[in-house]
């Protein structure tokens, strides 16, 4: 964009600069018919050829006196309307001129304001590449911060599980440990059983005189 406002910027002025010097070209040309425009006027009012010794005019010199000042009419009138045709054309590229002129201010303010669009949009680029920039870092530290945190998290898991696992083999040696003395105090504990003396029976004795034993009891 701003290499084609500086191009047009450019072209303008090359325009601006041939049209100046054509119309400093008509200008010197008008001045140059201006000049040749005096110079016959001059000779239309000059007096005639000067008369012989007689007091009257020479017919020669009256002759040539009529068609110069017939050949002096003729030029001043292609003096006259060369002129106007220079005059117009110079308006027309005075017109033009001030076109161009008009123009180029108009590409300048245009340039001058796009250049301002792309200082604004470099500005806006700036803030959003470093907002961007920002937003990288923190997302980077937040992303540092929760592996960090995960790490950490996983270290005391682990040390959460190693630390119950030595408590339940604690609690393992010590429900062995309790079983066994269970055992032993209650095999401490409990009487040794009384040992009982085996007597042997008497022998049978006969019963005494009179007893009947089918009857239980003394017969009379």
């Amino acid at each position: 964009m701003q290499d084609e406002n500086s191009s047009s910027l450019s072209n303008a002025k090359e325009q601006l600069q041939v049209q100046a010097q054509q119309l400093s070209d008509a200008q010197q040309q008008v001045d140059e018919l201006l000049q040749a425009q005096m110079r016959l006027k001059a000779m239309l009012i000059s007096p005639p050829g000067v008369a012989s010794s007689t007091g009257a005019p020479q017919p020669g010199d009256s002759a040539g006196d009529a068609a110069k000042a017939s050949e002096a009419r003729v030029l001043l009138g292609k003096a006259v309307r060369r002129q106007t045709e220079q005059q117009l054309q110079i308006e027309a590229m005075s017109a033009s001129l001030r076109d161009e002129g008009t123009r180029a201010l108009i590409a300048c303010q245009k340039a001058r304001d796009n250049q301002h669009q792309v200082e604004q949009l470099q500005e806006q680029l700036a803030t959003l590449r470093e907002q961007l920039s920002k937003e990288q870092r923190e997302r980077m530290e937040s992303e540092a911060a929760s592996r960090k945190t995960e790490e950490q998290l996983k270290a005391k898991v682990g040390e959460l599980q190693e630390q119950e696992s030595r408590r339940l083999a604690q609690d393992t040696a010590m429900e062995e440990a309790m079983g066994v003395m269970t055992n032993s105090e209650a095999s401490r504990s409990s009487p040794a059983a009384p040992l009982v003396p085996i007597v042997a029976a008497p022998p049978p004795t006969s019963p005494p005189p009179g007893f009947n034993p089918s009857a239980g009891d003394f017969s009379l």
